[in-house]
C-alpha cells in the first residue's frame, strides 16, 4: 500500500525517471565500450587497464557525490543542481569519448570523467529519493533498485541492438543520446 501512494508522488517520479534514463544511457554504452575501444585501435590489455580505472575513480565519485549532497544539506532542491552538475559532465564525457576515441590520452581522460561522474549519479539520486519520502525511505528504495535494476538490462539489450545494427559506435551513440536527454 505504502508503495502505491508514493508511486503518485511526483517528488519521487522523477528521481525514478532520472534514475531510468541515465542508468539505461550508460549501460547501453558501458556494456559494449570494449568492442568500441577495440575497433579504435586499443589492445585488449590496455582496455581492462582502462575499465579498471573506470572502476577506481567511480569510488571516487561515489565519495564526492556523497560529501558534495551532505555538505550543502540534502534537500531535492539542492541535489536537484548537483544532479545537474553529474549529467551534464557525463554527458560531455561519453560524447567526448566517442569522438576522440582513437587519441589514448584524450580517452583516458574522458572515460576517468566518465566513471567519475556516473558513479555519483546513484549517490545522488538515492540520496533524493530519501529526501522526497523521509517517512518511506524502505518502499520509496525498493522502487528505486527495481527501477534501477530494470534498466540496467534495458540499456544492456538496447546498446547490443545498437552493436547488431550499427557497429561498435551504435551503443555509444545512443547511449550518449540518452544521457543527454
Amino acid at each position: 500500500a505504502e508503495i502505491a501512494r508514493l508511486v503518485t508522488d511526483s517528488t519521487l517520479r522523477f528521481p525514478w525517471l532520472i534514475t531510468a534514463v541515465v542508468v539505461i544511457g550508460n549501460y547501453c554504452a558501458y556494456t559494449y565500450l570494449t568492442p568500441l575501444l577495440i575497433a579504435a585501435g586499443f589492445e585488449s590489455t590496455r582496455v581492462a587497464l582502462l575499465l579498471m580505472g573506470y572502476g577506481i575513480v567511480g569510488v571516487a565519485g561515489n565519495l564526492i557525490a556523497g560529501a558534495l549532497a551532505t555538505r550543502r544539506g540534502a534537500t531535492v532542491p539542492v541535489l536537484g543542481r548537483l544532479l545537474v552538475g553529474f549529467l551534464t559532465a557525463l554527458s560531455v564525457s561519453m560524447m567526448g569519448l566517442f569522438l576522440f576515441r582513437s587519441a589514448p590520452p584524450a580517452a583516458l581522460i574522458l572515460l576517468l570523467a566518465w566513471g567519475l561522474t556516473y558513479a555519483g549519479l546513484p549517490v545522488l539520486l538515492q540520496t533524493m529519493v530519501f529526501a522526497a519520502a523521509p517517512d518511506a525511505r524502505e518502499a520509496a528504495t525498493s522502487v528505486y533498485v527495481l527501477v534501477f535494476n530494470v534498466s540496467i538490462a534495458l540499456g544492456a539489450f538496447a546498446g547490443g541492438l545498437g552493436i547488431d545494427r550499427f557497429g561498435p559506435a551504435g551503443p555509444m551513440v545512443a547511449g550518449t543520446l540518452i544521457c543527454c536527454a
